[in-house]
């Protein structure tokens, strides 16, 4: 097998898990472990920004929500695990586009919209030299307080505005 170092950027990394069978009852017992400690009814597993994942990749995804689903919570991921076959019904987070969010409720998952385009923190708040990290583009806190997700309806559990640390000085 491969030998790996430890990552010590930011970004997204090419180095996906091994999909196989004993890190899924590896991930099922971390889950299990944080299931008796925290009592959210809904459980993240991620699942974005993973070039290379695999058909085993995604399956191990769609089982990693299964095993929620079994234990009474709702697994929630990032927009990306649409391209899954055979999810449960989960929550979606739309942060790609909105577009993404349609495609989540249209399948039938619950849906918070954090597009990236209209509600995330860490983009530059003006055009000044001094922005501190000029990441993504100008929108202010106004303009993300007035967004208004094209989704409605009860499958829009919410709006949600991100912030990445590793943007911040």
């Amino acid at each position: 097998s491969p030998s790996y170092e430890v990552w010590t950027d930011w970004g997204i990394s090419t180095s996906l898990l091994s999909p196989s069978e004993s890190t899924l009852d590896f991930f099922r017992q971390v889950f299990d472990h944080l299931l008796e400690i925290f009592p959210s009814p809904v459980i993240a597993l991620g699942g974005d920004e993973t070039p290379g994942a695999t058909g085993e990749h995604r399956a191990f995804v769609r089982q990693l929500a299964e095993h929620l689903v079994a234990r009474g919570r709702t697994p929630m991921g990032w927009d990306e695990v649409l391209d899954i076959d055979g999810l449960p019904p989960m929550v979606i987070g739309a942060w790609r586009n909105e577009d993404a969010g349609l495609r989540a409720a249209s399948a039938g998952h619950d849906v918070v919209m954090c597009p990236e385009q209209h509600v995330y923190l860490d983009h530059r708040q003006s055009s000044h030299p001094d922005e501190p990290v000029p990441v993504g583009w100008v929108h202010t806190l106004e303009d993300v307080y007035a967004y208004e997700p094209a989704l409605r309806g009860a499958r829009l559990r919410g709006v949600q505005a991100q912030v990445w640390s590793e943007h911040l000085d």
